[in-house]
C-alpha cells in the first residue's frame, strides 16, 4: 500500500546519509541516468547536500535540487495539464495587486458599497498613493489567505461569510471586516468574467486534489522524491506530498530536536523549557505529522513516521562540555531539575561563550580574534567547518570586510571568508541608479547625486564619459557654482520658490551650463555677461565636445523628469521603461548587462501583472516600486558553504551542522525582528498550528543554531552604548538561555545553592569588551601569537599594530638634512603650521592644501569659514584694484558690489534677502578700506620698478650658516624715500564686530609679519599696509637692530620646528595666550593662569582649534601636552616663543602709521 515516510532524527548529519540512500538505492524499470529529484527548503541546504554527497562519494551528478513552491506548480501542470495552469493564478500577489489597484475606485458604486467603509474612509479624496498603498496590503493578506484558509475563502466565495477555527468551531465574519469576503467574491468573480478557469492558487489545489485522486499514474512524475530538511511546511505542499506518494517512493527527512512527545501541549509544558519557548514553529509541524501517521485512513496514502534517535546517554559517551549537555537536556527533554551535570570550568570547557561589545565592528573585530585563537589551539580545525550567524547581514557585511578583508594573504591573521546573502555589489548599485532615476522628478538633483550616478560605467558610458572626464565634470561643477535643482521651472515643481524669485535661475544644472558655454566662448573673462551670467572658469577650447557631452546628459535626464511627471496605463508605462533602458544605460561589463537583462525581464513579468489593472493611469512611484521590487537582486544563499567561515543571516531552514558557531548581533530590538501585524489580518485573531509568524520562526532559529553548533556555541550582542557606557540588553533569548544556565550549572569551586556565587558562572562564560581595539586590557605583557590564549582568557587581540611601539623607538624622526639653501616661504610655512611645516621639511612627506569641507550641495545660507574668506577676498581685492586704477568713489564702489555679486552668483555667498542682511555693514567697511587705501597710495605714489631681493645667511646654531636668497613682495615708495608694502587678504584683522575695536587678531598677520621684517633688512625702514574685509592696519618700520634680532629669533624658532618633534606654537592658541596675558580687564585674576585658559580654548574648543587637525593631535592630543600644566607653565617652550615671537609683532601694529604710540602699550583689553 503507498505511504508517505517520513524519518525524524535530531541530527542533520543522520538524516542526510538516509536521504542520501534513499535517493541513490537502484530501482526496477528507471532509467539510471535519470535525474534524483530533492525537495529542499533553502539553496543553502542545497548546497550542503550537494557537497556532502560529492565528499562520500566523489561526485554529486545528476541530483536535481527543487524547492517547495517551484516544485508543487511542476506538479500541478504534470496533473492537471501544462497550458490549463498559467504561470501565476490570477488572483495570486502579484496579480492581485493589479486588480485590487483597479477595483477599490469602484466599491462605492457597489450594491453593498456599505460593507467597504473602512476602505472608502481610507482611500479619501483619492490619493493615488494611498490606493497603491491599500492595494498592496489586501493583496498580501489574501494571498497568506490562499496558503493557510484556503477553507475560508472557499466559504467566501458560497458567499458564507464566516470563520473557522483549527477545531473546526465557525463564528462570524466581524462586522467591521465584512468587507472581505465581499471583496474576496468581487475579485474572484471580476476574474472568472476574463475567463480564468480557477482564480485563486486555493482553487488550483483544490482541482488538482480532486484529479490526482482519481488518476492511477501523473506524467512528470519522478518515480521517486526526497524531502529533506523542511522545518515548516505549508498544508498544501504536505497535501500533494501524501497524493504524490500513490505514483512513487516519497519520503521526507525531518529534523526532530527531540525524542520525547515534546510537540503534544502537555508534554511541551512538562519536558524542557528552552524547547517549550522556542520550538513553537518546529512542533507545529511535528505535531501535524504525527497527526496525520495517527488519523484513520481518509483515502490517501497513509503517514509512515520513522525515529532515528541517540536512545539514552551511555557513560562511555557522555556530553563532555557545557554546550553537549545542554543539547542533551533538550533531545531528552529534561525539565527543571531532571538533570545534574558536574561543575563547569571554565579552563577546560570553552564550548559555550557570551561577548559583549559596544558597536557591531566591535563585535567583528572580537570575532576575529576569538576565531584565530580557535585556529590556533585546534591544527584540524578549518575555516569552513566555521559559521557565523546575523540577523541582517547587509547590516554586518561592511564591518566585516573592513576588518576580515583588509589583511592580505600572506599575513598570519588572514582568514578565508565568504559573505553570503549579499547581492553583487555591480548589481546593486545599478539597481540603486535605476532606482534613483526613477525618482528624478522628485529629486532635488543635487550637484554631488548627479555626479555620483556618472560613477556607474553604464550611465557613463551612455554618454561617452571617461572616467578622467568625469573628475574634469567635477571640476566644472564647482566652479559653476551648480548647487542643486535642474531650473527655476524645477524648484517651482518641488513647491521650494516663488515663480516671482528672480534669483531662483541661480546655482542650478540650467544656470551652471550656461555659464560654462560663456566661459569657453569669451574665455576667462570676469565681466559680467548681459548684465545675466557669470562665465566660469576651467573650460579649454578644445574641451567643447566634452562640454556637449554633459548638455546631451542634462538635456536627456530633464527629458525623462518630465515624462515621470506624467501617469499613464500601465503598457505604456512598460515602453517607456524600455526606452529609458535604451537611452540611458549601456552596459558595459557582464555583471551590468545581466542586471539590465534581469531588469527588462522583471519588467516584462511587471507588465503582465499590471495588465489587470486595465487602462487606468499610474503614478510613476507606483510603478517604480512594484518594478524594482521584482527586479531586486537575488541575495538569498549565494555563497553560502562557498570555502572559508561563512557569514550567512539567520534565517529559516538552513540548519546546517559546523563544528563552531557565532551568532552576532543578539541585542534587544534586532533579535527577534520584530513582526509587522495588519490590523485587518484574521489569521492573527484566530490563528492555527502551522501559521507563519516572524517571532516564531526566530525563536525556533534560535533553536536550531543552538543545536548545530558541534564543539563551540558564540553568542554576542551589542550590550553597552559607545556613547555614555550604559548597558544595554540582550534577546529575550539570550537572556532565557542565562537564565536556564544559573539554574541548572554551576561554576567550579562553587557549591549548588550557593546564592553569594549566582551569577559566577555568567560571569565566567561572558566577557565585557572594551570600546576600542587598542585598549590596553587586550595586551598582555606576553604576545598571544605563541602559545595560543588559554580558554578561559577573555580579552585578548591579534592586532598587533594597536601595540605601542618600542621605547627606544618612540616618536624619533628621521633624522634632519640640512638643506643647501633656504627662503623666506620655507620659515613662513614652518611658523604659519609647525606641525605641517615639520611633516613637509623634515619627514619631506606632501600635504594637500588645507581647505575645511564645503557643503556644495546646497545655497550657502550661512557661509562656511572658507566661503565666506573667498567672497569677502574678492570684493576687497576689487576695491584696492579700483583704487589703484583710480577710479571714483562711486566706481570703487560699483567695482565692490558687482565682486558681490560674482561671490552670489559662483555660490560663495547667499542669494536675496540673505546675502543683503549678511552684508549689511558692507558699505561703512568699504569706505574705511577705501580711505586707508587712498591714503597708503597718497603717501606712496610711486610703484617701484623691481622687486627687492635679499641674499644673506642664516645662523643655525651648532652648524654652519645657511646661504637664504629670497625675491621679496613688490613695494611703493613715497615722495621723500620712504618705502611700503600694500597687503590684501582675506582674514579679518579685528577680533570683534565693531570697526573702532583695535584687538587685532594677530594670527592673521603671522606670514605679513615675516615678510615684513624681511623688507627691514632689505630696503631698511618699510611700513606694511594690509586691509582686510574687517580691519586694517599698518605694520610700522622696524629698527635695523631690532629687525635683525627679530630675524635671528625667527630663525631660531625654524631651527628648532624641524627638531625631533614640531615647535609647540600654533599661531591662534600663541596669540590668545600673549593678549591674555597683556590684558588689564580683570586685575584680579592671574594673568598666567587666565592666559593659559584661553590658549587652551583657542587650541582645543574654537573654530580655529587646531586640535581638531589629524597632524596636531599626533604629537600634542591636549593643549596641556604642548603648553605644560597649567600650574607650571612659564618656562615651558610655548610660552617662551610666544613671548619672543608675539611680543614683537604686536608692538609694531597700528591703526594708523602717523600714531607711531598706537601699538604701544597694546589696547587689547
Amino acid at each position: 500500500m503507498p505511504a508517505l515516510h517520513v524519518h525524524l532524527s535530531h541530527r542533520p548529519e543522520r538524516l542526510l546519509a538516509l536521504a542520501t540512500r534513499h535517493a541513490l538505492a537502484p530501482q526496477l524499470d528507471v532509467d539510471p541516468l535519470a535525474p534524483r529529484v530533492w525537495l529542499v527548503p533553502s539553496h543553502g541546504i542545497a548546497q550542503w547536500v550537494q557537497q556532502s554527497i560529492a565528499q562520500h562519494h566523489g561526485v554529486c551528478a545528476g541530483h536535481d535540487m527543487r524547492l517547495p513552491a517551484q516544485w508543487l506548480w511542476q506538479l500541478y501542470r504534470s496533473v492537471l495539464g501544462h497550458d490549463a495552469v498559467p504561470d501565476e493564478a490570477p488572483l495570486d500577489r502579484g496579480p492581485l495587486r493589479w486588480r485590487l489597484w483597479r477595483l477599490l475606485p469602484t466599491l462605492a458604486s457597489q450594491p453593498d458599497a456599505d460593507r467597504y467603509a473602512p476602505l472608502l474612509t481610507y482611500l479619501g479624496q483619492g490619493d493615488l498613493h494611498r490606493r497603491a498603498q491599500l492595494a498592496w496590503r489586501i493583496a498580501d493578506l489574501f494571498d497568506q489567505y490562499q496558503i493557510y484558509r484556503a477553507d475560508w475563502l472557499d466559504d467566501w466565495a458560497r458567499g458564507l461569510d464566516r470563520l473557522r477555527d483549527a477545531e473546526g468551531r465557525v463564528r462570524e465574519v466581524p462586522h467591521d471586516e465584512r468587507w472581505q469576503p465581499a471583496l474576496w467574491r468581487l475579485l474572484r468573480a471580476d476574474a472568472l468574467a476574463e475567463g480564468h478557469r480557477w482564480p485563486s492558487r486555493s482553487e488550483l489545489h483544490a482541482a488538482f486534489v480532486q484529479r490526482a485522486r482519481t488518476l492511477p499514474a501523473a506524467p512528470g512524475v519522478p518515480p521517486r522524491l526526497t524531502v529533506f530538511g523542511l522545518s515548516a511546511i505549508t498544508p498544501d505542499v504536505l497535501q500533494a506530498l501524501r497524493l504524490c506518494a500513490r505514483w512513487c517512493d516519497v519520503a521526507m527527512f525531518i529534523v526532530n530536536p527531540s525524542l520525547t512527545d515534546w510537540f503534544d501541549r502537555v508534554g511541551a509544558q512538562a519536558g524542557h523549557p528552552l524547547l517549550a519557548a522556542w520550538g513553537r514553529q518546529g512542533r507545529d509541524c511535528i505535531a501535524g505529522l504525527h497527526q496525520l501517521a495517527d488519523a484513520a485512513p481518509d483515502g490517501d496514502p497513509e503517514v509512515r513516521l520513522h525515529e532515528h534517535f541517540d536512545d539514552g546517554t551511555a557513560a562511555d559517551r557522555a556530553p563532555a562540555h557545557l554546550l553537549a549537555q545542554l543539547q542533551d537536556d533538550i533531545l531528552h527533554g529534561r525539565a527543571e531539575g531532571e538533570s545534574s551535570w558536574p561543575a563547569v570550568d571554565p579552563q577546560r570547557d570553552g564550548s559555550l561563550r557570551m561577548h559583549i561589545g559596544h558597536t557591531p565592528l566591535r563585535e567583528v573585530e572580537v570575532l576575529h580574534d576569538q576565531v584565530l585563537a580557535a585556529l590556533q589551539r585546534d591544527p584540524t580545525l578549518q575555516p569552513r567547518d566555521i559559521a557565523v550567524f546575523v540577523p541582517d547581514v547587509p547590516t554586518y557585511a561592511p564591518f566585516v570586510h573592513a576588518v576580515w578583508g583588509s589583511l592580505p594573504p600572506h599575513d598570519p591573521r588572514h582568514v578565508p571568508y565568504t559573505v553570503s546573502d549579499t547581492g553583487d555589489p555591480e548589481a546593486q548599485r545599478l539597481h540603486e541608479l535605476v532606482r534613483a532615476l526613477l525618482q528624478l522628478d522628485q529629486a532635488r538633483w543635487q550637484g554631488s547625486q548627479v555626479l555620483d550616478w556618472l560613477d556607474v560605467p553604464a550611465l557613463a558610458h551612455a554618454f561617452d564619459l571617461q572616467p578622467d572626464e568625469v573628475e574634469t565634470l567635477a571640476r566644472w561643477r564647482e566652479r559653476a557654482g551648480i548647487r542643486w535643482a535642474l531650473d527655476a521651472e524645477h524648484k517651482q515643481h518641488l513647491g521650494l520658490t516663488q515663480p516671482t524669485d528672480p534669483q531662483a535661475e541661480r546655482l542650478t544644472w540650467r544656470d551652471g551650463l550656461q555659464r560654462l558655454w560663456l566661459g569657453y566662448a569669451i574665455g576667462d573673462d570676469e565681466a559680467v555677461w548681459a548684465d545675466r551670467a557669470l562665465p566660469a572658469r576651467g573650460v579649454a577650447v578644445l574641451q567643447a565636445p566634452l562640454l556637449a557631452k554633459l548638455q546631451a546628459l542634462v538635456d536627456a535626464l530633464d527629458a525623462w523628469q518630465r515624462t515621470l511627471r506624467q501617469p499613464a496605463p500601465a503598457n505604456a508605462w512598460h515602453q517607456r521603461l524600455h526606452g529609458m533602458l535604451d537611452s540611458l544605460l549601456a552596459p558595459t561589463s557582464d555583471a551590468e548587462r545581466r542586471t539590465v537583462g534581469d531588469l527588462r525581464s522583471a519588467l516584462d513579468r511587471w507588465a503582465q501583472h499590471a495588465a489587470a489593472a486595465g487602462d487606468d493611469p499610474i503614478p510613476a512611484a507606483v510603478v517604480a516600486d512594484a518594478w524594482l521590487a521584482l527586479a531586486a537582486p537575488a541575495a538569498v544563499g549565494q555563497r553560502f558553504l562557498a570555502g572559508g567561515v561563512t557569514f550567512a543571516t539567520l534565517m529559516p531552514m538552513r540548519s546546517v551542522p559546523f563544528r563552531r558557531v557565532y551568532l552576532l548581533g543578539m541585542h534587544d530590538g534586532a533579535y527577534p525582528r520584530r513582526d509587522t501585524h495588519d490590523a485587518h489580518d484574521l489569521m492573527a485573531a484566530l490563528p492555527r498550528p502551522g501559521d507563519r509568524l516572524r517571532r516564531y520562526e526566530d525563536h525556533y532559529l534560535f533553536l536550531e543554531a543552538v543545536l548545530a553548533a558541534r564543539e563551540h556555541l558564540s553568542i554576542s550582542w551589542v550590550g553597552r552604548s559607545p556613547v555614555d557606557d550604559t548597558p544595554a540588553q540582550p534577546s529575550l533569548l539570550v537572556t532565557q538561555l542565562r537564565d536556564h544556565l544559573r539554574r541548572h550549572w554551576r561554576l567550579v569551586g562553587h557549591t549548588p545553592g550557593d546564592t553569594a556565587n549566582h551569577d559566577a558562572l555568567l560571569n565566567a562564560l561572558t566577557t565585557q569588551h572594551a570600546l576600542q581595539p587598542f585598549a590596553p586590557a587586550n595586551y598582555a605583557s606576553t604576545p598571544p601569537a605563541d602559545p595560543a590564549p588559554p580558554l578561559d582568557a577573555q580579552r585578548f587581540s591579534y592586532a598587533a599594530h594597536w601595540l605601542a611601539s618600542p621605547p627606544a623607538a618612540a616618536g624619533v624622526a628621521p633624522a634632519w638634512e640640512r638643506p643647501a639653501q633656504v627662503n623666506l616661504g620655507m620659515l613662513a610655512d614652518l611658523l604659519h603650521d609647525p606641525v605641517r611645516g615639520w611633516t613637509q621639511q623634515r619627514l619631506r612627506i606632501g600635504l594637500p592644501d588645507e581647505e575645511p569641507d564645503t557643503d556644495l550641495d546646497t545655497e550657502p545660507f550661512e557661509p562656511d569659514g572658507l566661503q565666506r574668506w573667498r567672497a569677502e577676498l574678492t570684493w576687497v581685492q576689487a576695491a584696492v584694484r579700483a583704487c589703484m586704477q583710480g577710479a571714483t568713489q562711486q566706481d570703487i564702489q560699483h567695482a565692490a558690489l558687482d565682486a558681490w555679486r560674482r561671490a552670489q552668483w559662483s555660490g560663495l555667498w547667499p542669494l536675496g534677502a540673505a546675502g543683503e542682511h549678511q552684508r549689511r555693514d558692507a558699505d561703512e567697511r568699504l569706505q574705511r578700506l577705501v580711505q586707508h587705501v587712498q591714503g597708503f597710495l597718497t603717501t606712496f605714489p610711486q610703484p617701484c620698478d623691481a622687486r627687492p631681493r635679499l641674499r644673506t645667511v642664516v645662523e643655525i646654531p651648532s652648524s654652519a650658516p645657511i646661504p637664504f636668497d629670497a625675491v621679496l613682495p613688490a613695494v611703493r615708495r613715497s615722495d621723500d624715500g620712504r618705502y611700503a608694502r600694500l597687503v590684501v587678504q582675506g582674514s579679518r584683522l579685528l577680533d570683534s564686530k565693531s570697526l573702532n575695536s583695535k584687538r587685532w587678531r594677530l594670527a592673521a598677520l603671522w606670514r605679513v609679519w615675516v615678510e615684513h621684517v624681511a623688507l627691514q633688512l632689505a630696503l631698511g625702514a618699510t611700513a606694511t599696509c594690509v586691509v582686510s574685509p574687517m580691519g586694517n592696519a599698518w605694520l610700522r618700520p622696524v629698527d635695523t637692530t631690532l629687525a635683525r634680532d627679530v630675524w635671528q629669533s625667527l630663525w631660531e624658532a625654524w631651527t628648532t620646528g624641524l627638531g625631533p618633534q614640531p615647535l609647540p606654537l600654533p599661531r591662534h592658541a600663541a596669540a590668545a595666550y600673549f593678549q591674555a596675558l597683556r590684558s588689564t580687564s580683570e586685575p584680579d585674576t592671574d594673568a598666567r593662569l587666565r592666559a593659559w585658559d584661553q590658549a587652551r580654548e583657542a587650541y582645543e574648543d574654537r573654530g580655529h582649534g587646531l586640535a581638531r587637525d589629524a597632524l596636531w593631535r599626533r604629537h600634542y592630543p591636549t593643549f596641556e601636552a604642548l603648553a605644560g600644566p597649567r600650574e607650571a607653565h612659564d618656562d615651558r617652550p610655548f610660552a617662551r616663543w610666544t613671548e619672543r615671537i608675539v611680543q614683537p609683532l604686536r608692538a609694531h601694529v597700528a591703526s594708523s602709521l602717523d600714531t607711531p604710540t598706537d601699538g604701544d602699550p597694546p589696547d587689547d583689553a
